[in-house]
């Protein structure tokens, strides 16, 4: 069966820390999670490597990409957080994906501020994490 695959930013404090989240979240290990530095999915391409320098992406069972505030909630989805569906629909998805992006555009000031650091090591402590089907 295939899997969704959340792909990162593994030199982001903050992707990293939400990596290791997901991991101990998803204890059935439904989510393939890998930085875009180690991705090998098949629909991986230069664009995709460019999109995923700027925001997280969800790849879904059929192929189908999504990224930032959409990615979020899919990935969150699977996790079994079916209550925020709401937020997909007009407008708070403007909300969110605002949201998102004030983030992401600042995510190494917010790393720093957070202690979090560029990468906190997480290929060391979850080996399973960037290995791929």
């Amino acid at each position: 069966m295939a899997q969704p695959w959340l792909i990162w930013d593994g030199t982001c404090g903050i992707c990293n820390a939400t990596a290791q989240w997901v991991r101990r979240k998803d204890t059935e290990r439904r989510i393939v999670i890998c930085s875009y530095q180690n991705c090998t999915h098949p629909v991986w391409s230069a664009d995709l490597i460019q999109r995923a320098q700027g925001e997280v992406l969800w790849i879904d069972e059929e192929g189908q990409v999504s990224g930032g505030g959409r990615a979020v909630l899919k990935m969150l989805r699977v996790l079994g957080y079916r209550g925020l569906g709401w937020i997909a629909w007009p407008p708070f998805i403007w909300v969110w994906e605002l949201g998102y992006r004030l983030v992401a555009r600042n995510r190494n000031v917010i790393s720093r501020r957070l202690g979090l650091g560029s990468s906190c090591g997480l290929d060391g402590r979850y080996p399973e994490v960037d290995s791929q089907p």
